[in-house]
């Protein structure tokens, strides 16, 4: 079934960065999380926002949850759900190649063709071809073509796709550009390093990030590869009606039979808390995920502002920022993350904007994080966190 989706839900990633130290005064009393539930408290009334938000400081950490993550049940959205964190995930993926470099494994500057003999891949063939390094891929200038097609989405709604099937896709589209010269987002670049994790490890990606990354952290009941486990309470995906300020289910709207998270779904099959992935995120910045070294490659801005899964920028009051977003089947997630100040924000939704009548909802939602991000970082206020920290 062929479906449209106008798509209103704006990411903190990809808003302009506005100076709002002026504003500050308006926001004076009170703590940061009195301050943030007026905000949340706001927009759930004013836009029926759904999911939970996670602002973790050296000061102590946020957690709160608006809307339902299940209709049916009526569970509440809060600190113990899992949601899907859709192109989240490829820095996940990033981690994991450079820890085999770190382990000897390989390099970036390693050659991808030899890994993929097999599949006759057409545009390796080509001199072009044979200069897409392994680091190409992971800053999305390989000029491989993106895989996910319009029948490749069809399939994935009815289930599992095979790696060799994704291959299949593209093995005889040609280049779109020539290797490490232009920057092209394609989701294509982290399905093909998460099987050059697996041939390297001679093991499924999602066991060597539990056993090599998660754990040593102890995230490894907290941050999920492929279909989480039964036994956590994970978010259902809604499409909001803006016009008639109703929700249906995103899944049975779009006739989608299936989410399959398998393995194979390197550039999207992280499931998380938001929390959990606040936390990481402040690990990672920090050292305790990989070597200093490596983490600065992470990033280090290369085309258009881009490093290894993250948007490198800076905010309204010049603080550097490390940011993504990620959006999939209903699900949307936006990562911020203050090196400088240790300071991370991670909202997770279980609901998209949809319809033609979506202009206030894009509006809205921009205000939202805009008054999040005011709150968080540009009122130069003490956390004062006043209630149980996490």
């Amino acid at each position: 079934m062929k479906f449209v989706v106008f798509t209103c839900l704006l990411t903190v990633a990809g808003m302009r960065a506005i100076a709002l130290e002026a504003n500050c005064k308006v926001s004076q009393e009170g703590s940061l999380p009195k301050r943030l539930d007026v905000v949340l408290k706001r927009f759930s009334l004013s836009l029926k926002i759904s999911g939970t938000l996670a602002v973790v400081t050296p000061q102590g950490a946020y957690i709160r949850g608006v809307g339902l993550a299940n209709d049916r049940d009526k569970t509440a959205n809060g600190p113990e759900v899992v949601y899907p964190i859709a192109a989240n995930s490829q820095h996940f993926v990033a981690i994991s190649i450079l820890k085999l470099q770190e382990k000897g494994l390989l390099k970036v500057t390693d050659p991808m063709a030899p890994f993929f003999s097999q599949y006759r891949l057409n545009f390796l063939q080509g001199s072009s071809g044979a200069q897409i390094k392994i680091e190409h891929l992971l800053n999305h200038t390989s000029g491989i073509a993106e895989v996910y097609s319009e029948q490749i989405e069809r399939n994935i709604t009815k289930g599992a796709v095979s790696f060799a099937e994704f291959m299949e896709e593209i093995k005889n589209k040609p280049l779109k550009s020539l290797p490490g010269s232009k920057y092209e987002y394609s989701k294509t670049n982290y399905l093909i390093l998460g099987e050059i994790v697996r041939r390297k490890t001679n093991a499924p990606y999602g066991e060597f990030l539990k056993t090599e990354v998660f754990a040593p952290l102890g995230l490894e009941k907290k941050i999920f590869v492929g279909t989480p486990p039964p036994s956590v309470v994970v978010a259902k995906s809604y499409g909001l009606n803006p016009s008639k300020s109703t929700r249906v289910d995103y899944f049975q709207e779009h006739g989608i039979r299936a989410h399959p998270l398998t393995d194979i779904y390197t550039d999207g099959n992280i499931s998380a808390t938001a929390h959990s992935l606040a936390v990481w995120l402040l690990r990672l910045v920090s050292g305790s995920v990989i070597s200093s070294e490596l983490t600065l490659k992470i990033f280090t801005p290369q085309f258009d502002k881009n490093g290894y899964g993250f948007v490198i920028g800076k905010d309204g009051s010049d603080r550097k920022v490390y940011s993504h977003s990620g959006q999939w089947h209903g699900f949307t997630s936006s990562m911020d993350v203050y090196p400088e100040e240790q300071v991370a924000m991670v909202f997770m939704a279980n609901q998209i904007c949809e319809g033609r009548d979506c202009s206030d909802c894009e509006r809205g939602f921009e205000l939202f994080f805009k008054s999040l991000r005011e709150e968080v970082m540009l009122c130069r206020m003490p956390f004062a966190y006043a209630g149980e920290s996490r």
